[in-house]
């Protein structure tokens, strides 16, 4: 089924970002750095995933994994700090989300096998260098893009995230399907259509003008979970979702969940887990409790109506107005 013609023309446009940022290659995975007198715009600074300001501003102590100014020479020791960020927030988040020792046991499970998979059969399967530009928000979020009522895109802003990444780690955007609270659960609950939408846009990069190594590195990749898996180490509260509606399918099938709760059976017994589960779950407690006698002495926090907030709103109902991307 072909696309309508509105749909084909977005494709078009995104396929032509797209093709323009893979073009950029860099010998370091980071953020770019001004001009000097020795030499024009090149990787200066550490890359900084949306994850590392989020923990920093909850002072989880993210620089210990991101310091400034560091940059990386191998895709190994990307991913190595990425699973260190991700580690960090499951063990010191002041809300980890963890109502129960159940929820708090798959979680956990979650990560020590998502991870132990990243750093292992995950990364060696695939390319790493050249290492490309990455809009910082782009892949999650369409908001940044700015279209007029005739659907010619005029702009794509907030570059501040964007840096250089393993070309493994540039992938189609999570809102292909559509804009969803949350995007990355929504592609693995829906695969087939986030792989419709993936083959269409890359059809579009195939029929571009434009030279590009994504004609090919792009032709395989929906057929497998790949998005997600990337998608999960940058923003590591997505992991549940990826390991349980999608990893298990992928690398434990036929019987995924049959595995995936044998797997947290041995993994319960594992010297130190329960008593790491146990000790999560009296902080959720704690913290509930703290929030709840904020309420009772403040009332319920109140949304943000600041301009910004209001202005993220706005369009975020632009974007809903949009084809079905």
């Amino acid at each position: 089924m072909n696309p309508s013609p509105d749909l084909a023309r977005v494709h078009e446009q995104l396929a032509d970002i797209y093709i323009q940022l893979r073009g950029l290659e860099f010998p370091e995975i980071g953020a770019l750095g001004m001009p000097t007198a020795e030499s024009g715009i090149a990787i200066r600074h550490r890359p900084l995933p949306i994850e590392v300001v989020l923990q920093e501003a909850e002072n989880l102590g993210p620089t210990a994994f991101f310091p400034e100014k560091k940059t990386f020479k191998t895709a190994r020791e990307y991913i190595k700090a990425l699973v260190q960020l991700g580690h960090n927030r499951l063990v010191k988040a002041q809300d980890p989300d963890l109502g129960s020792f159940e929820v708090a046991s798959r979680v956990a499970l979650a990560h020590s096998e998502f991870y132990r998979h990243m750093q292992t059969v995950w990364q060696w399967g695939k390319k790493s260098e050249p290492f490309v530009l990455m809009h910082g928000d782009l892949t999650l979020h369409g908001n940044n893009l700015l279209w007029d009522d005739k659907l010619n895109l005029v702009a794509v802003l907030d570059w501040e995230w964007c840096y250089a990444v393993p070309v493994s780690f540039f992938v189609p955007p999570a809102w292909l399907i559509g804009f969803h609270p949350n995007p990355i659960r929504e592609l693995c609950r829906s695969s087939i259509s986030f792989l419709c939408e993936t083959k269409a846009l890359h059809a579009s990069i195939e029929a571009s003008p434009q030279q590009s190594a994504l004609k090919k590195e792009w032709q395989d990749l929906p057929w497998e979970p790949h998005c997600a898996l990337v998608l999960a180490l940058l923003y590591p509260e997505a992991v549940d979702d990826v390991y349980w509606e999608s990893f298990i399918y992928r690398f434990y099938s036929p019987d995924g969940e049959e595995v995936a709760e044998e797997r947290l059976a041995t993994f319960l017994e594992e010297p130190g887990v329960k008593g790491f589960l146990n000790r999560r779950v009296d902080e959720q407690k704690r913290y509930d409790e703290k929030y709840e006698r904020y309420v009772r002495e403040h009332g319920e926090p109140r949304a943000c109506r600041c301009l910004g907030c209001e202005r993220e709103r706005q369009s975020f109902e632009i974007l809903q107005e949009l084809p079905r991307l």
